[in-house]
């Protein structure tokens, strides 16, 4: 919607002798944070800027959305690509803190819910950390086993040759 309006007004702008009227702050005449500074044409009719929408007058409240969003998704993909179990927990940690950031959003409809979701991310990730600390001592100690037990004849016939010939050949 933003779009849209800003391209009517830019053709009207850019118009045959356009007169071009600018808000107040890009005047320097006032230093109002929730009034962006714009241009808009001189219309006879009306000498007021144009409204703003919505979305326009909480572009804080949305940029610190999408930022809590961004680092969000930053901490799933430490998350995903940690590689022991150090990195897993920082990560995880990570991903606590940018939830806890996200569900501040949740308190007005569910009070605590900033409080309880980290604690929520950080048990979870214990329980998948120790899940994934067993599969990898499972996967060495499978390892070691394999390592220590000699292998037969029949699984290696290069080996079961090489010990035929040497027998030949000392005979």
């Amino acid at each position: 919607m933003a779009e849209d309006r800003a391209t009517t007004t830019e053709l009207k702008l850019t118009g045959t002798k356009a007169k071009v009227l600018a808000t107040k702050p890009c005047l320097g005449l006032e230093d109002t944070p929730d009034i962006p500074c714009e241009l808009y044409p001189d219309d006879k009719d009306k000498k007021e800027p144009p409204k703003l929408f919505d979305i326009e007058m909480d572009s804080t409240k949305t940029m610190a959305a999408l930022r809590a969003l961004r680092n969000y998704a930053h901490a799933l993909e430490a998350v995903t690509n940690a590689a022991d179990r150090t990195a897993f927990d920082s990560a995880v940690a990570q991903l606590a803190g940018s939830v806890g950031a996200l569900a501040k959003n949740a308190d007005m409809v569910a009070p605590g819910a900033s409080t309880i979701a980290p604690v929520a991310v950080n048990a979870l990730g214990w329980l998948v950390g120790t899940a994934l600390d067993q599969e990898r001592f499972d996967a060495l100690k499978a390892g070691v086993t394999a390592a220590g037990t000699p292998r037969s004849e029949v699984s290696h016939p290069s080996v079961a040759w090489r010990r035929r010939s040497v027998q030949v050949c000392l005979q």
